[in-house]
């Protein structure tokens, strides 16, 4: 956690969150006005569950691959900020991980194909980037619900070999992909 603050320019965020303060990593966050931001960990526990930072300014570099050693992260919120470099593949390591919005930032490069191994994955927003190549094959992500990765610049439409009956996760609600590049079939399933 120490790494994402350093990473993106912790001191110019608009809120510190308590971050590196003398409190434990739990009592990280804070409440603005109607919204809880920072770190938040299980009832009774030391571990780091979820982490909100919408909207805060975090910019001027990646996160951190050692991201991926937040293994009880179930939801990780970094919507609206300008956040730059590719989306890591350490994210995968987050086996726990069901929520994850990286909209509205400034990620390039192509979405990690270890994407597709997030098995519990429900919920996947990075639209409102600048991420480019192929959308990796999300068939094996059985409970996904909404996938956004509308407006940016990707080029080619997800396969679904997970799910041979369907051709879609079998939850799936709302794909959306529009505003990129993107060529190819658009199977009769996803329809």
């Amino acid at each position: 956690v120490v790494l994402l603050y350093f990473s993106t320019r912790g001191r110019r965020w608009k809120n510190q969150c308590r971050f590196l303060s003398a409190s434990p990593v739990c009592d990280w966050h804070v409440s603005v006005s109607v919204l809880e931001m920072g770190v938040f960990c299980g009832n009774g526990t030391s571990s780091v569950q979820q982490i909100f930072l919408e909207n805060n300014g975090l910019g001027g570099g990646p996160i951190p691959s050692e991201i991926g050693y937040l293994v009880t992260l179930e939801s990780l919120t970094l919507f609206d900020n300008d956040i730059l470099g590719q989306i890591p593949s350490t994210l995968s390591y987050l086996t726990n991980l069901t929520f994850l919005d990286l909209e509205r930032n400034l990620f390039s490069r192509a979405l990690p194909s270890e994407l597709s191994t997030m098995s519990n994955l429900e919920y996947f927003y990075a639209n409102s980037n600048r991420l480019t190549g192929p959308i990796p094959d999300l068939g094996f992500l059985s409970n996904l619900v909404h996938f956004f990765v509308d407006d940016n610049r990707l080029t080619s439409l997800p396969t679904f070999p997970g799910n041979v009956a369907t051709g879609i996760p079998p939850k799936m609600e709302i794909l959306r992909l529009h505003l990129n590049r993107l060529s190819g079939r658009v199977e009769d399933s996803i329809c």
